[in-house]
This record gives structure tokens, C-alpha cells and sequence, in this order.
């Protein structure tokens, strides 16, 4: 036999052989022979987009526990994507009670306390569970040792793990889904195993206390950062066409705000030095409405509900009040009851109004 050598690992490679017979007589080709490379303890930084793998196969060096009842639970590669065309899917069919593991290749440093993942995930539906932990061998579900929990919305999103706090001697990650339910799929995409930034960034965001003009942003800070930046503007405003404060407190005041109005706010941890951390957020609010005291007062619902509006459902429910593209003239609001039940209620409030300058007040509606 021969020996092929520099060869890379954890790679997949097709090889043709052909006879040389002298004086420039040479045999047809003879193959398609196709083989995988040993896979070799990764280090960060490493990525992993699915793409290369044909559906519904892993990429080489990742590797699946599926033990369920029904022969449709499955973890492998779709269509389904972040990053077109493939995306990682866990599904358990009408098992609640599988075990549905996706793992990566092994990664040598994973034990530094360095490191993180970063990823792209979401649900069929909101409120599903994805639970990270470690495996000491991948062909052994039994060593599974749960790091920590994210609960998924229904769109793609970026989640961190950060392996800091990490203390055990595993060297697989491991995706489990968490089931809570049948016929459940969850998506992973874009997967980034990477060094710790050396400023982190902040988690949480919150704001409250929301008045007319101003509002209170809080933070956890996950680092030893002192000063931040803040970054807020009109809902679904561009990054960094926004207004940009520098905090030294948490939490931190803005002020001069207008009033009804919605907006969205970002924090970065500023460690100094020029190192800045990646943007968190956005994180929506609105600031409250002042009254109303100039009259006639028109509301047509040509751009829905108004924000100084407020609508409540008891109990909570997808259906109620909410923008109509067929009014008197141009668009309405209606009440939408279908799958509510007897006893149910959904109240729609107007915002305040000053009726100190008027004599007699009128309210008319179609």
C-alpha cells in the first residue's frame, strides 16, 4: 500500500488511482474511493455553519445521540437556517420522553475556563428549552452533564455560553433538547466556539420607572467594567444612528425623551483603553403619555392603536383589540373574540385627557 501524508484532519477525501505502464502508457482511471480523516482535538477559535453537510447529515466530527420511540425524532442537518442552506435541527415526534443530543467535536481547551460558544437558535414555538452542558464520551449519553438552560423564542437569536465558571474535565459540548412536549423542533445554526472577549459584555438589559421624558436602563454586569455606553433612538432605528451617553452608574437615567413614543436601547461595557464591548440589546419601551389638553381630539387608527392607548386581557389571550384595514373611512380598530371563551375580557383604554378647558365635552365615534 501507499501511504498518502499532509493530509488534514477530521476532512473528507476522494481518491483516484491509475497504472503507469511506461512510456507514456497510463490505465484509465479507477475510483471514486472516498474516506474521512481521524478527527483531532479542536481548539478555539472554530465555526460551523452545517453547510457542507449534505441534508440530513452532520458535518464530519460532529456526532448525535437519538434515542427515542418513534422513528421520526431525528437530529441532523435541514433546511431550516440562520445562514442558508442548512441548519441543525432536533426533533422528538410524539416522544416526551427522548434523549436527542447534538455534539461537537472534541475541543482540547474546553477545560481553560477561556472560552465561550456563541450560536443561533430558536423554536417551532416560543417557550421551548435548549439545555448546553458537557460529555466525557460522545457514544455515551450517560455522561451528559447539564452547564446551563436557554429558553428559545420562535425567531433566530444569538446566544452566548461562556465556559469561565466551567470546573468539570469534559472536552465535548453537547446540545440536548428539552423536550417539555411533543413534536417539538428546535434549530441551532452558525455555531462559534471562541476565545472569551477581553471586554464583556453586559446581560439583562431592563428599563423601568418610564415617565414622560425620561426612563431608567439597568444591567448586569458580567466583567469588572466601571463605564458604559448607551445607545437609544426611535424603535427599529440603526445602530449607530442613535444617540450615544456615557454611563458611569447602574442604573442609568435618560432623560429628554418625548413623550409617547416607543423606543429601543443598547449597552456596551467600556473597559477602558479603547476596549469596548460588542453591543447588547435592543431592549424596547415607551415613555408614558402626557394629556391630552388641545381639543378637537381626532384618533382615525390609520397607524393601529395608539401607544397611549392600553389594552388589557384577562386572561391572557392572542386575540382581542387591534388594527382593521376596513373602517368608516380608511382603517379601524375591532374586537377579534375567536378562541376566547364566556367570561373572558379585553378592555381597551384611551389615553388621559384634560378636560379642564371645556364646557361641555363631547365624545362621538362610528
Amino acid at each position: 500500500p501507499f501511504t498518502l501524508s499532509g493530509l488534514t484532519s477530521g476532512t473528507v477525501y476522494d481518491v483516484y488511482v491509475q497504472a503507469d505502464c511506461g512510456g507514456g502508457d497510463s490505465s484509465s482511471w479507477a475510483g471514486r474511493i472516498r474516506f474521512n480523516t481521524v478527527c483531532e482535538a479542536k481548539v478555539a477559535p472554530y465555526s460551523q455553519n452545517f453547510d457542507i453537510a449534505t441534508q440530513p447529515d452532520l458535518p464530519i466530527c460532529w456526532s448525535k445521540v437519538v434515542d427515542a420511540t418513534s422513528s421520526y425524532a431525528m437530529v441532523g442537518t435541514t433546511t431550516t437556517n440562520n445562514s442558508a442552506p442548512n441548519g441543525l435541527k432536533l426533533y422528538n415526534s410524539d416522544d416526551d420522553s427522548a434523549t436527542l443530543l447534538l455534539i461537537t467535536p472534541e475541543f482540547s481547551d474546553l477545560t481553560s475556563q477561556s472560552n465561550q460558544i456563541r450560536f443561533k437558535a430558536k423554536g417551532s414555538s416560543a417557550g421551548y428549552d435548549l439545555i448546553i452542558g458537557t460529555m466525557s464520551d460522545p457514544n455515551d449519553q450517560t455522561t451528559f452533564t447539564a452547564f446551563t438552560t436557554i429558553t428559545l423564542t420562535s425567531s433566530f437569536e444569538e446566544y452566548i455560553v461562556r465556559f469561565d465558571s466551567y470546573s468539570g474535565s469534559d472536552q465535548f459540548i453537547a446540545f440536548k433538547h428539552g423536550l417539555g412536549g411533543t413534536y417539538r423542533s428546535i434549530y441551532i445554526d452558525d455555531f462559534n466556539y471562541e476565545p472569551l472577549p477581553s471586554c464583556i459584555p453586559p446581560s439583562d438589559i431592563a428599563v423601568a420607572n418610564e415617565t414622560t421624558t425620561g426612563a431608567d436602563v439597568s444591567w448586569t454586569e458580567n466583567g469588572s467594567a466601571t463605564a458604559w455606553n448607551i445607545e437609544y433612538g426611535p424603535a427599529g432605528f440603526t445602530q449607530g444612528q442613535g444617540t450615544t451617553v456615557a454611563a458611569s452608574s447602574n442604573p442609568f437615567t435618560l432623560s429628554g425623551l418625548t413623550s409617547g413614543t416607543a423606543y429601543d436601547v443598547y449597552v456596551q461595557a467600556d473597559c477602558g483603553g479603547g476596549d469596548g464591548s460588542s453591543w447588547e440589546g435592543p431592549v424596547s419601551f415607551n415613555t408614558m403619555c402626557e394629556a391630552v389638553t388641545t381639543y378637537p381630539y381626532i384618533e382615525d387608527f390609520e397607524s393601529g392603536i395608539s401607544i397611549c392607548w392600553n389594552e388589557t386581557r384577562t386572561p391572557a389571550s392572542n386575540y382581542g383589540w387591534a388594527g382593521h384595514n376596513t373602517g368608516h373611512t380608511g382603517k379601524c380598530i375591532r374586537f377579534n373574540s375567536w378562541n376566547n371563551s364566556n367570561g373572558n375580557v379585553s378592555s381597551l383604554t384611551t389615553g388621559i385627557f384634560d378636560l379642564t378647558s371645556l364646557t361641555n365635552p363631547v365624545l362621538s365615534f362610528y
